[in-house]
């Protein structure tokens, strides 16, 4: 924790970029979880959209010709032949057979591009011709067809499940409509269309990048599918996950996520008009999200950019306040070094100016105080040498007047009391000489009574001596008193 807390620019780096990270992590998170929503909503809606055109062009196709048969099998002519045709009579022994023929092949002319041969089928004769003039044999039963109960079930024009054709190898689906008279089914009119062109449509059509679509016939078999190892391949028969399957089974649209071959995929599932068969659009989730990792991408970029700007200032700002801290920290070494020869020379637009003037007021007013300190030791020395006429040549202020104060009283007191003492030596050995002078002319006043008095002459001589000796003494004490004086 002190390596994040030893530096002002770690504090700050800290103190703000922490706020900032979290307010941004928050923003990016809210920002992707909608901004996901949105775009995955967008890319279902592009899916189902294509989905749906897919399948409204293929709806298209199928319209057209469901159109051409079922205008064939209004065709008066085929109703007629129908009735002449009875169990026995074959389609090509009859006179209609050439007209009949020519009829089938005036409808393949309408788009021989994708109609690959036309067909009519007769119920009781139970017998199919086909344009090209082949009439099925006796071992044909028309009830067996898979068609057959579609169309009775539905009475209008129906699907084929799809089928490999024998002759051209072509994937064909044969549309089959109900021929009636007078309310009554008579036969069908077919026309077996060519999915080539159709596959090739759906090839080059494309959903997003990498989209692709897929065309399933009502019993789920695949028509057309990118991988050409599916087409023919019932979808319950490939690697699809089970949620795609039922949904096929089930007839069910919308969007689907599922895996095909490992890959996982988002599509929709559209119907083919009526027809119960199906065009699902299919993209790799890579591009489902494309945008949206951009997007994390981008987003994620700008939030490392700010970061790092915002790092870079902070750097940048905090030097700014720093590098004048240190001058003052390096000052304030000095200083307590006892080295006041420092200049502050900051100049900032901010408090840190205001600090460093402080600084070098403060600088300024020691410089004052060792004034101050120098020259009352100077004046303590003077006194302690005797000489109490002290003067002072500094301004002291604050607490230092104080002492000046003191230091005048004091020199006040021991002049006052020295000089007291020298008074007092003055009249001790002024007392002192006139006792010697009294001693003396009573010495030369007795020396003539000498021979009388002599043991009164010694005593007296003994007290003269004394009185010298405390004469001198009072000299001595007069010159200590002197001496402490000028000191």
């Amino acid at each position: 924790m002190k390596f994040f807390t030893k530096s002002i620019t770690r504090k700050l780096l800290i103190t703000i970029l922490t706020p900032v990270l979290i307010m941004f992590l928050l923003m990016y998170v809210l920002i992707l979880n909608n901004v996901e929503k949105n775009m995955n909503s967008q890319a279902d809606t592009i899916i189902k959209e294509g989905s749906e055109g897919m399948s409204c062009q293929i709806n298209g196709f199928f319209l057209e010709h469901c159109s051409i048969a079922e205008a064939s099998a209004a065709n008066d002519t085929f109703k007629a032949f129908f009735n002449v045709v009875t169990p026995g009579v074959k389609f090509d022994e009859t006179s209609q057979y050439g007209e009949i023929k020519r009829q089938l092949e005036n409808v393949v002319a309408l788009d021989n591009e994708n109609i690959m041969s036309t067909w009519i089928g007769d119920i009781d004769s139970n017998q199919v011709m086909s344009s090209d003039g082949t009439v099925t044999g006796d071992d044909f039963n028309i009830t067996e067809r898979e068609w057959y109960a579609d169309v009775i079930e539905s009475q209008g024009a129906i699907l084929s499940e799809p089928y490999v054709d024998v002759g051209t190898g072509k994937v064909v689906v044969s549309l089959v409509a109900p021929v009636h008279n007078n309310n009554a089914l008579v036969g069908v009119f077919g026309i077996d269309l060519s999915l080539d062109q159709l596959n090739e449509v759906m090839s080059n059509a494309k959903i997003g990048k990498t989209g692709y679509y897929i065309f399933l016939s009502k019993n789920g078999t695949i028509i057309y599918s990118p991988a050409q190892d599916y087409i023919l391949k019932s979808v319950n028969d490939l690697p699809v996950s089970e949620n795609a399957k039922k949904m096929i089974s089930e007839g069910k649209t919308g969007n689907v996520q599922y895996t095909s071959g490992g890959v996982s995929l988002h599509g929709y599932v559209a119907d083919i008009g009526d027809t119960s068969w199906k065009a699902v659009s299919s993209m790799p989730d890579k591009e489902y999200g494309e945008m949206y990792q951009g997007l994390k991408v981008l987003l994620t970029t700008i939030i490392i950019v700010i970061m790092i700007l915002i790092c870079v200032i902070v750097f940048v700002s905090s030097n700014s306040i720093v590098r004048p801290l240190r001058k003052l920290a390096t000052a304030a070494d000095k200083i307590a070094e006892g080295n006041l020869e420092v200049d502050l020379d900051i100049k900032t637009s901010d408090e840190t100016s205001l600090v460093a003037d402080s600084f070098n007021r403060t600088v300024l007013r020691l410089k004052d105080y060792i004034a101050y300190i120098n020259e009352i030791s100077d004046l303590l020395a003077q006194i302690g040498n005797g000489d109490l006429n002290i003067v002072f040549n500094q301004a002291y202020d604050g607490d230092f007047a104080i002492v000046k104060e003191a230091l005048l009283d004091t020199s006040n007191m021991l002049n006052n009391t020295l000089s007291e003492f020298n008074v007092s030596a003055d009249q001790v050995a002024s007392g002192s000489n006139q006792v010697a002078s009294g001693a003396q002319a009573l010495s030369q006043g007795t020396t003539e009574q000498a021979s009388s008095i002599e043991e009164l002459s010694s005593t007296v001589n003994t007290i003269t001596e004394q009185i010298k000796e405390t004469a001198e003494n009072a000299e001595r004490a007069k010159q200590i008193a002197n001496e402490s004086g000028v000191a």
